[in-house]
């Protein structure tokens, strides 16, 4: 049905003439991750960022979600967007570590 579906013959005019911040992802093993390496030569390299994704398979956004929401959030913060979004629970992991110490003195209210 929806490969022998009409052509609407829409035409738009200013196609071609927007310019925006594009966040181009691609799984590693998607069947079409040569369009997306193709499509991301042809847009301008200042305002597009292209993300490929280890295990990602073909849909890193079933396979991976919270890695690709992390890269979504980058993304939006290079644009000025969620300046103050707290840290993810990875990027918490690696700034600071509590000695047993100190982890057992946080625990004895």
């Amino acid at each position: 049905m929806y490969t022998s579906r009409a052509d609407l013959g829409l035409e738009r005019s200013g196609a071609g003439s927007l310019r925006c911040p594009v966040l181009l992802v691609v799984g590693d093993n998607a069947p079409h991750e040569d369009a997306v390496v193709e499509c991301n030569a042809k847009l301008d390299p200042t305002q597009t960022s292209f993300l490929k994704m280890a295990d990602g398979g073909g849909q890193p956004q079933i396979a991976q979600p919270s890695r690709l929401t992390e890269a979504l959030k980058y993304f939006l913060q290079g644009m000025g967007y969620m300046a103050a979004s707290a840290m993810t629970r990875l990027s918490r992991s690696r700034t600071g570590s509590v000695t047993v110490g100190e982890g057992e003195r946080g625990r004895s209210r």
